[in-house]
């Protein structure tokens, strides 16, 4: 057999060896991620959706209603106490309505601001995560994003302005998580398990979803400190909690993580590693077959 046929066969045994390191993904560290990550991404979708909701019981339509009927040329923006509701000539029944008497324009803004600042930080979130790493861009994120949700009562008490803010910076924080999730997982997730854990940890997004909007309903109707206001400290809590999970779990790469097996770690350097050494045995052109071979050495004998 010619030398560059031997080569090629020995280079070929070595990237297909069924000798490779293998780590099962169940109980291993970047399952353990992909979980905190699936709880990651049901916080941001449950701080982003929570308003929605909460809105509903903030606003009090009756009163919006009763003082645009009565000027004639729209609602006046003002925060109304119940007492001044009851001087209007309003039925104690519909004091339970809300207490901010915001028309459609302002309900528009607060609504939407979440997004002026999340369309910023897409771009940059991808720029920051490769020079900062993941983890950290995802933290600090989602700390900017609960800390903000925790202060929602106050502001909204306030001024809708004041809420709007907030909910920008809410956006701002939000808007570098993807980035940043995408930036770990090119560290962590093997080419065969990247679509599983890649899968798995956004899912958790569509299960905030689902999940928040009916707790949140309740909690509007049930909840402590007035209905509404706990939608907004339940939620930011569970977001700073998880920030601190997250904070004590999470590394940027396989080598910087506290908690990972030194069998996992050769196992996933090897498979990004031996990803790229598939990608240059398939640009190697092919021996020739060995019919031709042997047709030019009989040649070359003949001639001589």
């Amino acid at each position: 057999m010619p030398e560059s046929a031997k080569n090629s066969s020995a280079a070929v045994k070595y990237v297909d060896s069924e000798d490779e390191p293998q780590y099962s993904l169940c109980c291993s560290m970047r399952m353990a991620i992909a979980v905190v990550a699936f709880f990651g991404f049901f916080n941001l979708y449950a701080l982003r959706v929570n308003l929605s909701v909460a809105l509903v019981c903030m606003v009090n339509y009756t009163a919006f209603e009763t003082r645009e009927g009565a000027s004639g040329v729209g609602a006046q923006t003002m925060n109304l106490t119940q007492q001044e509701l009851r001087c209007g000539g309003l039925e104690e029944q519909k004091l339970m309505d809300g207490e901010f008497v915001w028309d459609k324009t302002i309900q528009g803004f607060v609504l939407s601001s979440f997004f002026w600042g999340y369309i910023v930080t897409q771009l940059p979130g991808g720029w920051m995560a490769e020079r900062y790493g993941g983890k950290r861009v995802f933290f600090y994120g989602m700390v900017l994003t609960s800390v903000a949700t925790l202060l929602t009562h106050a502001a909204a008490e306030r001024s809708w302005i004041l809420l709007v803010f907030l909910r920008v910076l809410q956006g701002l924080g939000e808007g570098v998580v993807f980035p940043a999730m995408h930036a770990l997982w090119s560290h962590w997730a093997p080419p065969l398990e990247r679509s599983i854990l890649v899968g798995f940890s956004y899912a958790g997004a569509q299960v905030g979803n689902v999940v928040t909007l009916p707790i949140a309903g309740v909690l509007c109707q049930y909840g402590f400190a007035g209905g509404w206001p706990s939608i907004f400290y339940i939620f930011g809590m569970l977001g700073v909690v998880w920030c601190a999970a997250w904070y004590l779990i999470a590394a940027d790469t396989p080598h910087r993580s506290r908690w990972i097996t030194k069998r996992e770690h050769h196992f996933i350097e090897h498979k990004l590693t031996g990803q790229m050494k598939k990608d240059i045995k398939v640009c190697t052109p092919p021996p020739p077959p060995p019919s031709i071979t042997s047709s030019a050495d009989r040649g070359k004998r003949h001639v001589t």
